[in-house]
């Protein structure tokens, strides 16, 4: 059995490189949670601006109205009136 004699110096050298990469991961970590939430927060803000009561005549089930003036039934913003120029608002 061999023994391996590496000197302390070392080993508390090569633990602090391990700490501080630890460290810097957590930062970067929690810098991308924090441009994530904001983004989504900018996205939120953007869609509750285009959300409109729904108007006489609107079919029931539209959940918004396109630009090329046709409805859209889509469950999610996203992708709504993707073929149709855009959406001019969405419906509650």
């Amino acid at each position: 059995m061999k023994t391996w004699y590496g000197s302390a110096a070392k080993a508390e050298a090569t633990a602090g490189r391990a700490e501080r990469k630890v460290e810097r991961t957590e930062e970067k970590a929690e810098r991308k949670v924090a441009r994530t939430e904001a983004k989504a927060d900018r996205k939120i803000d953007r869609t509750e601006d285009k959300i409109s009561p729904r108007r006489v005549g609107t079919p029931a089930t539209a959940t918004a109205k396109c630009n090329d003036g046709t409805y859209s039934y889509a469950e999610r913003h996203q992708g709504a009136c993707s073929n149709h120029g855009g959406v001019a608002e969405f419906y509650k």
